[in-house]
């Protein structure tokens, strides 16, 4: 019988999904219940075992008809984990495979002390520390305010007064701060009345934020009160710097001390060039012109040399010339070069093109 690739695709795709079902519930770990005498709950705890760790999701603080799950963490990879309350287990996961973390199936939240513990074989851990598990909504919800302000400067110690509402009143009542974004309360307080005074000495840009309190008289708990914003001015702490800014300011040093350092180095060069040449007295070289181009007069100090001819050609001009009617004498014009005269006492050298001096010589 011939399939039609629709039909096909279709059983494969379910077939996939089967596997992967089974995969996962392979995985989920397995309620059992826990021993029934006391005994058998304690079992043999192995010496010198670390402590698990124990969290609620999403918080230790949590409303009424609020589903709260437990997750116990350990240092060692179990397989078994126990969730206890009030010193007594109330629920055993076993898991397909040894893991460092077991989560317990969320349930409704029920106010109370919980901890967990995990086994090793036949052994068991040592309890982890308790859990207290609040939950709000039984009666009426305290004020809070704080004193001097709510805005404080840095450094400064704030009370937060939390005063339990006239309609509820109870000696042993517990009051607790909490602050928004932590899950379990900052602290705990126990007074005679029914004002508590929670202290923030010193505080620091990262006490401020939104802060409420609760009372709480055995496992009843009132409701939040409302939210106190406490602001934190000045300080080094007032204001952070970003991440990565250190690393912005470092690189933009160095470049500008680098191109700094280039430009520096290239007007020393400069200076040593210009200092060399004044050194000699010479211009800097020019284009060169070809061959056939006649030298270029210059005017330059003349050397004593130089000076000589030209005295010379000085005193032949004092002397009596001719009249004007008689016809002019031959007059030849020689142009010397220094540097060719000077060849014998000194090898060239690459330097700059000396200046060229033209003698006017009378022919007798």
């Amino acid at each position: 019988m011939n399939m039609s690739p629709t039909v096909a695709s279709l059983l494969w795709l379910g077939l996939c999904l089967a596997q992967i079902a089974a995969a996962g519930a392979q995985s989920l770990p397995s309620m059992a219940s826990c021993p029934s005498s006391s005994s058998e709950q304690k079992g043999t705890s192995m010496a010198g075992t670390p402590k698990p760790f124990i969290r609620a999701e999403p918080g230790s603080v949590v409303p009424r008809e609020a589903h709260v799950r437990f997750c116990c963490r350990s240092t060692w990879r179990s397989g078994s984990f126990q969730l206890w309350k009030d010193g007594g287990c109330s629920f055993q996961i076993n898991a397909s495979r040894e893991q460092a973390e077991g989560c317990f199936p969320k349930s409704v939240a029920a106010a109370g002390n919980y901890s967990c513990r995990y086994s090793r074989g036949l052994h068991w851990s040592e309890l982890s520390a308790p859990l207290q598990l609040l939950v709000t909504g039984h009666f009426s919800k305290p004020s809070l305010r704080g004193q001097p302000g709510t805005v404080v400067s840095a450094g400064d110690t704030v009370t937060l007064l939390c005063q339990a509402s006239p309609t509820y009143h109870n000696p042993k009542m517990t009051f607790f701060l909490l602050k928004a974004g932590v899950p379990h309360p900052v602290q705990r307080l126990s007074p005679e009345g029914d004002v508590a005074n929670f202290t923030l000495p010193s505080v620091k840009a990262e006490d401020a934020g939104s802060y409420s309190c609760i009372c709480s008289v055995g496992e009843r708990s009132s409701s939040p009160s409302d939210a106190l914003h406490l602001e934190v001015t000045g300080g080094k702490d007032a204001h952070p710097p970003k991440p990565g800014s250190d690393t912005i300011v470092i690189v933009t040093a160095s470049c500008v001390s680098v191109f700094l350092f280039l430009l520096l180095f290239l007007v020393f060069l400069c200076c040593r060039h210009t200092q060399h040449c004044s050194l000699h007295g010479k211009a800097p070289r020019r284009p060169s012109s070809s061959p056939g181009d006649p030298e270029p007069l210059r005017l330059t100090s003349l050397p004593p040399q130089e000076i000589t001819y030209a005295e010379v050609s000085k005193e032949l001009q004092t002397e009596p010339w001719a009249s004007e009617s008689e016809e002019p004498q031959g007059v030849t014009y020689t142009q010397l070069s220094l540097a060719a005269l000077q060849t014998g006492q000194r090898a060239p050298t690459a330097t700059c093109p000396e200046p060229s001096v033209y003698s006017t010589l009378a022919l007798h």
